[in-house]
C-alpha cells in the first residue's frame, strides 16, 4: 500500500508542470504562422534542353520524353480549352462552364507522368474554381487573390505546353490573350 503523497514528491511535479505551460505558451504565442508568400506556384523552370534530366516522375525517377510527349499529345488540348474558357469567363463572356472541363482536367492531371506537374494541374483547376466562386460571393479580394494564383499557374503551364508544342498556333493565341488580359 503506498502511503500518503508527501510535498517532496508533489512540489517537484507542479514546478515541472508550470514549467511546460509557459513553455507550450510561449511557443504559441511565438511560432512563425505561415504568410501567403509561404504558400504560392512553384518558380517557372526554364523549358527542358536537348540531354538535360526532364522533369521527376511519380517516384522522383525523371518522367520520359517519351511519356511527356504523349500526355502533350492526349491533353494538350483539354488543358486550353479549360485555359480558354477560364478566360473567357474571367473577361465576362457569360458564366463558367468548368464542370466538364474540370473533370476532363482532373483526368488529365491524373494521366501525367511527373507527380509534381499532377499537383500543379490540380491547383490550377482549384484556383479557377476558387476563382469564379469568390465572384459569385462578391469577395473581391479573394477573386483577385484566386485569379492572381490562376494566372501564375497557367503561366507555368503555357511555358511547358511550348516544349511539346502539339499545336502551336492555339498555344500562341491563349498566350495572346493572357497577355492582354493582364493590361
Amino acid at each position: 500500500m503506498v502511503g500518503p503523497v508527501t510535498s517532496d514528491v508533489v512540489y517537484p511535479f507542479l514546478i515541472a508542470a508550470g514549467c511546460g505551460l509557459v513553455v507550450a505558451a510561449v511557443h504559441l504565442v511565438t511560432r512563425r504562422r505561415p504568410t501567403r508568400a509561404d504558400i504560392a506556384v512553384p518558380e517557372s523552370r526554364p523549358a527542358t534542353t536537348h540531354g538535360s534530366k526532364p522533369d521527376p516522375g511519380p517516384a522522383g525517377e525523371p518522367a520520359d520524353a517519351a511519356g511527356l510527349q504523349a500526355w502533350h499529345l492526349s491533353h494538350e488540348a483539354t488543358l486550353l480549352a479549360f485555359m480558354e474558357e477560364v478566360g473567357a469567363s474571367a473577361r465576362g463572356n457569360g458564366p463558367p462552364r468548368l464542370d466538364a472541363l474540370g473533370a476532363t482536367l482532373d483526368m488529365a492531371a491524373a494521366d501525367h507522368p511527373a507527380a509534381e506537374m499532377r499537383g500543379e494541374l490540380a491547383g490550377m483547376h482549384s484556383a479557377a474554381r476558387a476563382m469564379f466562386d469568390a465572384a459569385d460571393r462578391g469577395d473581391d479580394d479573394g477573386m483577385a487573390r484566386h485569379l492572381n494564383r490562376y494566372e501564375q499557374y497557367r503561366d507555368v503551364w503555357l511555358d511547358r505546353l511550348a516544349q511539346f508544342p502539339i499545336d502551336p498556333s492555339r498555344v500562341a493565341d491563349v498566350r495572346a490573350r493572357a497577355r492582354s488580359d493582364r493590361r
